[in-house]
């Protein structure tokens, strides 16, 4: 459970970065 919670953070703050990369 805790390792899908932390699956999920990984992915999210990766679509965070791309989309601030997109933003630029």
């Amino acid at each position: 459970m805790e390792d899908e919670y932390w699956h999920i953070k990984l992915e999210a703050s990766r679509m965070i970065e791309m989309k601030n990369i997109c933003d630029y």
